[in-house]
């Protein structure tokens, strides 16, 4: 008989079957989920495999950079899935908001719609958003990161109030509060992913855990959270995750949404179903952890965290008290006669290769040596009073008579000057009824303005309502009005003589009820008796009122002419400006030019143009652009002294801008009116006429070439000799004082004698003594047209005495700030060619008073100083908390031997 492998499970199957039972008995208790020994298995084995680096040691065992750059993939996908997977639930929820309106009761609908429309803005009101377009556009102040963060914190607070109002009623109507509820949901999520500041790439959907990937230290800190989860025993089944998951989203992800978050992810390095699933149970055990640990708060962003009034007012002093620096500048530049010598060889082909390529910068330390682009530009001035238009506005303004009394729309004037194109497209605008009946309005509140002022004036005399409008042509009917004519024979000044005196005496009356009686003679002159003041009510009365339209119509129609002048002058250049980018060809053509010289010769314009090419640094120093440089940069009216540097008048003319992509491009074609500085009246047109492109340096023995790379390696020389002057600068300024007063003067005789050793004023005069006040991580300026200061952080920003600041620079004198008077530090600018040496002078000590009022207190709530210093002091105690709680676990599971790599950049390579 054949042999049969069965007969051996025959014979001894009770004892196999037994065996199977245990087996199987055996291997379900060690399968318990996440953490089991099956999932540890293949960890321990690819622990067997680790390579890289040795970032730590933990608990005995080594860390590898292997092990840490799997973490942070894994974290990556693990993000990247949730953040998709959120912004579907977003969308479903805004879907579920819009359908339920239908069915909100008519008192809830607008607090939900309103709540949409606040979400749609970004919780950015109307208001801000409009100072922020007139910012971009150069009118006002650019408002900070502060300003943005508390009218988003304050709409978004008022919002959820009212829609949590809906959810407390006392009344509650249940379809009502299922859409506050989404509402809130939506507003919740997507929060969270905007704290995220996700998107494809780089994703972040679990904020209670960083993964910055420049370097291991996030890596490195979940890992050791992953510890305490498993040390807490914190694991999650399959149904937990599925349960934790459709949470997190509100249950607004569908099976068809899941399916499509894996489609779009399927592709990805690494991404499988399954590890997917298991990396979100690794991020729900740490935030687990964490929750265990450092407690719920600190996983809610909205939350606050508590300290003793001492702590928050030690720290309001930190963040504060602001330092004053006093500070002499050391121009590289005066030590380049000192520099002898020339570049070997090596150091010269260095340069070369380095720089041939590269425009020259004077913002930056590197050189470039290539020859830069260049301009010309032309330009003419328009100040909107130039006969030519005066001429056009009278011809408009009889015309504007003639249809006051017939009627009808301003038409273009004929004969003389005309601009009969041009004032046809204005005609609508001057409707004659229209723009007297204005004019008119505006001169009647403005009346009945100085008016009331007059009336809370001690001095009557000093607030004469109306007796500028008193002109000749007005005479006649004036003095029809107050009862006198110019027939009778009179004093031709006897009528504005009569308006005025009866001005006067309404004024006077007017006040003549509020005033004590002991008051009345010098108030009513003459007036010895009540009767005798009541009896001059009447006439007071009626100059006390605005002049009727026709007593002050020349005055208007002078308006009206001035007006207009300036109206057809600016349409005038716009339809300039129109007719040449329509021009067929190009506007480059000299058709353009011509058109250009026509426009200029018939309205008798003044022109001018640069006199030879000039870089983008160096455009707005050509002599024939001097009319330019003299013009002021009024295009800001909250700023009241505006200035334009070099480079902002540069980037003018050799960059395009467009608005909409918010990118600028290198500018293209010649005559192009460019306003400068704006389209208001006085102002300057300019435009290119001719370029030279930039030309890079092809051979290092030609002479040009020679002289750029000496000079190059003559500033380099000269910025070490200025920095070891600084230095020796600051050594003589170590114990200047202990106060503003004692130091100050020391440190302005010691600039002097540091100037006095070059020999020609203009090296003395670079060397500059100013100030840098209000020196502190938090700290208010008052900012021209606003009512409120201007909070925020402390930076340095371009001037004449600090052209080229750096962030290092505020840091440094941020460092020093709260050290003993007198402590100095050396700081150069970006270009390196000049060195300063910052010496602390004095601080604005703030006390619990100060505490009290702009933060701690509660007048503090009208303070703007206070949301900003809550907002940072929540910060640093997430900090502390989190540093705190790292250094436990450190201490808890052996953390020792970090490596250098741990805090830096980790390269697939190792």
């Amino acid at each position: 008989m054949a042999f049969n492998p069965f007969d051996v499970f025959r014979r001894n199957q009770r004892i196999l079957f037994a065996f199977l039972t245990v087996l199987v008995m055996f291997m379900f208790v060690l399968s318990f989920g996440q953490g089991d020994f099956f999932s540890l298995v293949p960890k321990w084995l690819a622990s067997r495999q680790r390579g890289g680096e040795v970032l730590a040691v933990v608990n005995g065992g080594k860390v590898y950079s292997s092990e840490i750059g799997d973490i942070e993939s894994q974290r990556l996908l693990s993000n990247e899935y949730m953040f998709q997977a959120g912004g579907r639930t977003t969308e479903n929820l805004r879907k579920s908001v819009v359908e339920g309106l239908t069915r909100v009761t008519a008192q809830n609908k607008q607090v939900v719609e309103q709540a949409l429309t606040a979400q749609g803005n970004g919780f950015v009101t109307e208001e801000f958003s409009r100072q922020m377009q007139f910012a971009q556009m150069g009118f006002g102040p650019m408002p900070s990161m502060e300003d943005y963060a508390n009218v988003r914190e304050r709409t978004l607070a008022m919002t959820l109030v009212r829609l949590n109002d809906i959810l407390t009623s006392k009344t509650p109507q249940e379809q009502d509060q299922t859409v506050a509820r989404s509402m809130m949901h939506l507003i919740d999520l997507e929060q969270r992913l905007i704290a995220g500041q996700g998107g494809q790439k780089n994703a972040h959907y679990f904020l209670n855990q960083p993964n910055d990937t420049r370097n291991a230290r996030d890596a490195m800190d979940f890992l050791l959270w992953l510890k305490k989860a498993d040390q807490l025993g914190i694991r999650y089944t399959e149904d937990d995750l599925t349960e934790l998951v459709n949470t997190e989203f509100y249950r607004k992800m569908t099976n068809d949404d899941w399916r499509a978050v894996e489609d779009t992810m399927r592709g990805k390095r690494g991404f499988t179903p399954q590890f997917i699933r298991a990396a979100l149970a690794e991020e729900f055990r740490v935030r687990a952890a964490q929750t265990a640990v450092l407690g719920q708060s600190f996983l809610q962003t909205n939350s606050r965290e508590f300290a003793s009034p001492a702590e928050f007012y030690k720290f309001y002093r930190e963040q504060c008290v602001p330092g004053h620096y006093g500070l002499i500048a050391v121009p590289t530049e005066n030590f380049l006669d000192k520099v002898t010598g020339k570049p070997d060889e090596t150091t010269a082909r260095e340069i070369f290769n380095k720089g041939k390529n590269e425009d020259p910068n004077p913002g930056l330390s590197r050189f470039g040596l290539r020859e830069p682009r260049k301009l010309k530009l032309e330009w003419l001035e328009m100040k909107g009073d130039e006969p030519y238009f005066k001429a056009a506005a009278t011809e408009a303004v009889q015309k504007l008579d003639l249809m006051t009394t017939r009627g009808g729309f301003l038409f273009a004037p004929v004969g003389g000057v005309t601009l009969s194109t041009l004032l046809t497209a204005f005609a609508p605008a001057y409707t004659p009824n229209l723009q007297m009946s204005q004019l008119y309005k505006d001169y009647v509140e403005q009346h009945r303005s100085t008016l009331k002022q007059s009336w809370y004036t001690i001095f009557p005399s000093s607030v004469v309502p109306d007796t500028s409008l008193i002109r000749t042509p007005n005479i006649a009917a004036v003095t029809a009005m107050l009862g006198g004519n110019l027939a009778t024979g009179g004093s031709p000044l006897a009528a504005p003589l009569l308006l005025t005196g009866t001005a006067n005496l309404a004024d006077r009356k007017a006040r003549y009820d509020t005033v004590p009686l002991t008051l009345m003679a010098p108030v009513l002159p003459g007036a010895s008796t009540l009767a005798q003041a009541i009896a001059m009510v009447a006439p007071q009365a009626v100059a006390a009122e605005p002049l009727p339209l026709n007593s002050v119509r020349s005055f208007l129609t002078e308006q009206l002419r001035t007006k207009m002048t300036k109206d057809i002058a600016f349409g005038d250049v716009v339809k300039l400006e129109k007719d040449l980018t329509e021009l067929k060809p190009k506007a480059d053509s000299p058709e353009a030019k011509k058109m250009i010289d026509d426009f200029i010769t018939l309205r008798g314009l003044k022109r001018g143009a640069s006199k030879e090419f000039r870089d983008i640094y160096t455009l707005l120093n050509d002599e024939g652009l001097q009319p330019l440089k003299d013009k002021k940069d009024d295009s800001n009216p909250l700023n009241p002294n505006p200035t334009v540097t070099p480079l902002q008048f540069g980037q003018r003319f050799f960059f395009d801008v467009d608005r909409q992509a918010r990118r600028a491009m290198p500018s293209v074609g010649f005559y192009k009116l460019q306003p400068y500085p704006a389209f208001n009246m006085p102002m300057f047109m300019a435009w290119r006429v001719a370029e030279q492109p930039p030309e890079p340096l092809r051979d290092i023995n030609l002479p040009e070439s020679r002289a750029k790379i000496e000079a190059a390696w003559r500033r380099k020389q000269a910025r070490e000799l200025a920095k070891k002057a600084a230095e020796g600068l600051a050594a003589k300024c170590a114990n200047l004082g202990n106060s503003v007063v004692e130091i100050e003067p020391k440190l302005k005789q010691l600039q002097k004698e540091f100037a006095a050793q070059f020999p020609t004023d203009a090296a003395k005069e670079k060397v500059k003594y100013f100030t840098i006040d209000d020196v502190a991580p938090i700290v208010s300026r008052n900012v021209p047209g606003s009512a409120q200061p201007q909070v925020g952080g402390f930076g340095l920003a371009p001037s004449d005495n600090l052209q080229y600041p750096t962030q290092k620079m505020a840091e440094d004198l941020l460092k020093n700030k709260d050290k003993p008077f007198s402590t100095n530090v050396v700081l150069t600018d970006n270009p390196e060619d000049t060195y300063y040496v910052a010496v602390l002078m004095h601080r604005t000590e703030k006390d619990a008073r100060d505490f009290e009022t702009l933060v701690y207190g509660p007048q503090a709530v009208m303070s703007v100083f206070g949301p900003i210093v809550k907002r940072q002091h929540q910060f640093e105690l997430r900090k502390k908390a989190r540093e705190s709680a790292m250094a436990l676990l450190k201490a808890e599971f052996g953390y020792d031997k970090e490596s250098d790599g741990v805090n830096k950049k980790i390269t697939d390579s190792e």
